[in-house]
């Protein structure tokens, strides 16, 4: 058995907010999803500034570990839309209808800032070792 280490605990802990039993009470599952997004803001702020910090002191290890917390925001993105749209099953006022399509849109935005971080941080191994691994822009780098 693995146990999972303090910060893996500590990232996934906003996981926990999104309980099945509140989706029966959709002003209580709202107020849940709008906490643990904004875990998932925070996470994604700062890992806009671990890439853009290697601009500085670029090193292998911390642009790991912005490719490792890319995977938790898209984490983050897939609990928290299944979590929303289990929510949409639910009797909801128009209130909360419109929340919860916005949460929706906010939650894909924040996933998309992401994987700008990570754009970010290829691009500064590029320009540092000259090999970029991600082929989807190696047709750009060969023009």
């Amino acid at each position: 058995l693995v146990k999972d280490s303090a910060e893996e605990l500590e990232d996934e802990a906003d996981f926990d907010l999104l309980e099945e039993r509140l989706l029966s009470y959709p002003a209580l599952a709202i107020g849940q999803c709008h906490r643990a997004m904004n875990g998932m803001a925070k996470k994604v702020r700062k890992n806009v500034n671990r890439a853009m910090n290697l601009l500085n002191d670029y090193q292998q290890d911390k642009f790991d570990k912005v490719q490792r917390k890319e995977d938790l925001i898209d984490k983050y993105e897939s609990r928290l839309g299944d979590y929303l749209i289990k929510l949409t099953k639910h009797e909801m006022n128009t209130a909360q209808t419109r929340q919860v399509s916005l949460y929706l849109h906010t939650i894909n935005d924040f996933e998309r800032i992401g994987d700008h971080a990570v754009n970010i941080a290829e691009w500064v191994e590029y320009s540092i070792t000259g090999q970029h691994r991600n082929n989807e822009h190696q047709d750009y780098l060969n023009n």
